[in-house]
């Protein structure tokens, strides 16, 4: 989940490792790192975090009508990990699901990330709606909604741990 700064390019090699063969301890991996962040501010508690903070970005936002805005517009659609990120890994679920069609751990980890991808794009527009028009009980819902994910997707990467 977390890149730690490090780029790749992938190319084919000529003996390569069977897909489903790798899934399972990709899935595991990902769960591990997921499940056990290193700071506070990081994966589900970084999500919980978040969650706290938000229903205050209205005091503390310089210019709330554009700096909500663009927050949302950066969690929606950018690769701050948001509905984009959540929409692609749920993709990637769901398509492991052709190796896997009968593991009931992976499918119910791609609909929870489906569910968490909804989340998402709903407090995206929640912040949205508090930035046009600077009422905070948006902010308050999209910070319950944020609480949601992180339980939702907490549950996803619970179910990878011991996934084959």
């Amino acid at each position: 989940m977390a890149g730690k700064a490090l780029s790749y390019t992938v190319g084919r090699a000529a003996n390569m490792t069977p897909v489903a063969g790798i899934i399972p301890r990709a899935l595991r991996e990902t769960a591990k790192e997921f499940l056990n962040p290193p700071l506070k501010c990081f994966r589900y508690l970084g999500i919980q975090k978040l969650a706290g903070e938000m229903p205050g970005w209205l005091e503390c936002a310089p210019d709330p009508g554009t700096d909500l805005l663009e927050q949302a517009d950066m969690m929606e659609n950018s690769g701050t990990g948001g509905a984009v990120f959540r929409n692609f890994f749920g993709d990637y679920l769901y398509e492991a699901l052709e190796y896997y069609p009968r593991n009931t751990k992976l499918s119910e980890g791609a609909e929870l990330y489906r569910q968490a991808a909804d989340l998402w794009s709903g407090i995206a527009d929640l912040i949205k709606k508090a930035g046009k028009s600077g009422e905070q009980n948006y902010l308050q819902q999209a910070s319950e909604k944020c609480m949601l994910a992180s339980v939702i997707e907490k549950k996803a990467m619970e179910n990878f741990i011991s996934i084959l």
